[in-house]
């Protein structure tokens, strides 16, 4: 059995951690076994735990550089790894430096953002490029923009994110149980957002949104993020309190998406945007901006690229939202065609990781 380590940035449910937890899930079927490393702790710490992984919190190497090269040190001796599998890209290339120094074969640099968030990486963000990209044995990325931020011109591969389409499908939770679970109105349109609350994911344009729309919608924020006490304070000082709900990251986001009307996405960028697939899955409405990868459609006719310059159109657009039947069989055909289903999953951590 091959050992995997796989480095993310967070336990909490969302993002990087959704598409690693799908690859945790399948790995133990074709003799791979996982262990982690991730910078926050969360609940995916007793998932990975309960399926046998061994899973180390470490500060970040601003927070903490000693307690973070002694974490990494200690772990390298303590394990021998076949395999070392960094998400985070740019910022953990120092780990991938490591690994080579302990003669691991198989060193994965993982693209899944196409922008820089933290911009005061900005004057170091070439030499991080570097150590990350020079020490990785594979290169891929989620989508070709997330490829090109990272690798330039260097060659690359597009990986294709993977979901369970299936459970999303199956997913037969009551709509009414679920938004009174999470203090959603029953009578409201429910427009709906799940992402981080980080700069680059643009919560101010949806509150924009709510200024410019009746109290007819509701708007559902599911995420948490340094930003978040600052965004409910300002929907409590444009007096927005009554029409937007605050939701903690969850596994439950299948049945979240299905409390939604639409589901709206107004980032600066995007990796790809895992969320954008389970909604698309779920057959909801999607308005992304076009600063979002194509590879995010799957070709349902659900999901709308508009320009964040164009406001008026996204205003529009939500009061006028398009009626699409779509079958359980179109769902899942069009995702197999993209390849973004789990049961693709197999053959791609087998070409990866050998």
């Amino acid at each position: 059995m091959k050992r995997v380590l796989q480095i993310i940035p967070t336990l909490q449910y969302g993002g990087i951690s959704s598409v690693v937890s799908g690859w945790s899930e399948v790995s133990h079927r074709i003799d791979y076994h996982f262990d982690y490393i991730a910078f926050n702790d969360g609940p995916l710490k007793k998932v990975f735990e309960d399926q046998g992984a061994t899973v180390y919190v470490l500060p970040t190497i601003r927070k903490n550089p000693v307690a973070y090269f002694l974490g990494l040190i200690h772990i390298f001796f303590a394990e021998r790894y076949d395999v070392v599998h960094v998400h985070n890209s740019f910022k953990n290339g120092m780990a991938l430096l490591l690994a080579r120094l302990m003669r691991v074969k198989v060193r994965v640099c993982h693209a899944h953002t196409s922008g820089l968030e933290d911009k005061s990486l900005g004057f170091s963000l070439s030499i991080l490029k570097f150590l990350a990209v020079k020490n990785a044995t594979v290169r891929l990325a989620c989508s070709r923009k997330a490829g090109d931020f990272l690798y330039g011109k260097q060659p690359f591969s597009v990986l294709n994110n993977a979901i369970d389409v299936q459970s999303i499908l199956d997913e037969a939770g009551d709509s009414d149980a679920t938004k009174e679970r999470y203090c959603l109105p029953k009578n409201k349109i429910i427009v709906g957002h799940v992402g981080r609350f980080v700069a680059v994911k643009n919560h101010e344009f949806i509150l924009k949104l709510a200024q410019s729309l009746s109290d007819d919608y509701h708007f559902a924020l599911v995420g948490s993020g340094g930003l978040r006490d600052k965004i409910k304070k300002q929907v409590l000082d444009l007096g927005l309190s009554s029409r937007f709900s605050f939701i903690e990251p969850t596994k439950e986001i299948p049945a979240i998406l299905r409390t939604f009307d639409v589901f709206v996405l107004p980032s600066f960028f995007e990796g790809l945007s895992m969320v954008a697939l389970e909604a698309q899955a779920s057959r909801l409405p999607c308005i992304v901006s076009d600063r979002v990868p194509p590879e995010a459609d799957v070709g349902l006719g659900l999901l709308t690229y508009l320009p964040l310059e164009d406001f008026h159109s996204w205003v529009r657009l939500i009061k006028n939202l398009p009626r699409i039947e779509i079958s359980r069989a179109d769902v899942d055909a069009a995702f197999n065609k993209k390849g973004y289903t789990t049961r693709s999953l197999v053959q791609k951590i087998k070409e990866v990781y050998g």
